[in-house]
């Protein structure tokens, strides 16, 4: 890809990932507003990461306004995927605010055959999961486990995580433990 096409990726830990060796982000996470001028076109803007090749995600989470044409909580495109790439125990929170329908609580769309592996990841209920929202598809994700959040507050955060943690390993540690209340993953 020209540097052109690499400059409409922005993340909040990782903007661009085109690694074809095995990556993985664990234990990271931003809170940090990513905000990109929602009149430039064609900017994937993701809570942690913007473009990805083969990075997997896991223990991580982004607590923060998101802003652009193409915006998710968690990566915004894996369109050239170079292996299935797993988002395990992430959670997003926050608003999202972007200039087209493209808006998803954790992953964007992929356009190979390879997809997003989505386990145990949670999400406001104001947004669609992912940019395919079936169980399972061949071509962006495989749903294993995923959870909405009913309401817009901190408490319904913690009360969708405090209820799942048993399948969640090193969620049991809190950071902020009253309102707003973030897990912080120990693995």
């Amino acid at each position: 890809m020209s540097s052109d096409t690499k400059n409409k990726y922005i993340g909040g830990v990782v903007g661009y990932n085109n690694s074809s060796s095995a990556v993985t982000m664990l234990n990271c996470y931003n809170e940090g507003d990513v905000l990109c001028n929602v009149s430039t076109s064609n900017m994937y803007v993701g809570g942690l990461l913007g473009y990805d090749k083969r990075m997997s995600i896991k223990n991580c989470y982004a607590y923060c306004s998101l802003q652009g044409t193409y915006v998710c909580g968690i990566v915004a495109n894996g369109s050239d995927l170079f292996v299935n790439a797993d988002i395990a125990n992430c959670y997003y929170y926050g608003t999202i605010t972007c200039s087209s329908s493209f808006k998803f609580g954790i992953a964007g769309e992929s356009y190979t055959d390879k997809k997003f592996i989505i386990d145990k990841c949670y999400y406001p209920s104001a947004y669609t999961i992912c940019h395919t929202s079936s169980t399972d598809n061949g071509t962006c994700a495989t749903l294993s486990s995923a959870v909405s959040l009913t309401d817009g507050d901190g408490n319904s955060l913690r009360d969708a995580l405090n209820g799942n943690v048993s399948n969640i390993p090193g969620a049991s540690n809190w950071k902020n433990a009253t309102s707003p209340a973030r897990v912080v993953f120990d693995n």
